[in-house]
């Protein structure tokens, strides 16, 4: 096994192992008020909760073609994605057995996707200190290249819309 394979799966298992210290911390602190089954009910529901989260920016995205998509993505995922998962939250937790209060059911989505969303930039930011970005000519000459409608095979396309996949 490669030795960077070997450390990359030593900090997944170091992240798994916090991930569970922190449950089991949650879960001793939600015992303490008496609500371990409802604070149960709303981590096990936060699963299917963030896939239909993803699925509302994702869908729509797809649908739609070129850097308009990504638009699209960007502005679901910052804007209808985290409404829709905060009040998924809530009303689990509202639903649940003992009821969990608005701020409680609130806490448990604000706690994940804060420590998901610096992981998740952490190799973002790893590629810009790196300057793995620094050469730029290849998506100038993209980018140049969709702005004057260049030609794939030969026939010309516009800007953001995809080629007859049949051969004319």
């Amino acid at each position: 096994m490669h030795p960077f394979h070997l450390l990359l799966l030593l900090f997944a298992l170091a992240a798994l192992v916090a991930s569970a210290f922190l449950v089991r911390w949650e879960r001793s602190r939600y015992g303490r008020m008496g609500k371990t089954r409802g604070w149960r009910r709303v981590r096990i529901a936060s699963i299917p909760i963030a896939m239909v989260a993803a699925a509302t920016a994702w869908i729509p995205a797809r649908a739609t073609w070129g850097v308009e998509g990504l638009a699209v993505f960007y502005g679901l995922l910052l804007t209808v994605a985290p409404a829709f998962r905060f009040a998924a939250h809530w009303l689990v937790g509202w639903s649940a057995s003992p009821p969990l209060s608005f701020a409680e059911s609130a806490e448990l989505p604000v706690r994940r996707s804060n420590s998901g969303w610096w992981r998740s930039m952490l190799p973002m930011r790893c590629r810009l200190r790196l300057g793995c970005f620094s050469d730029r000519s290849a998506l100038r000459s993209i980018a140049r290249d969709l702005q004057m409608g260049a030609a794939i095979d030969g026939r010309p396309f516009a800007a953001g819309r995809r080629p007859s996949p049949v051969a004319a």
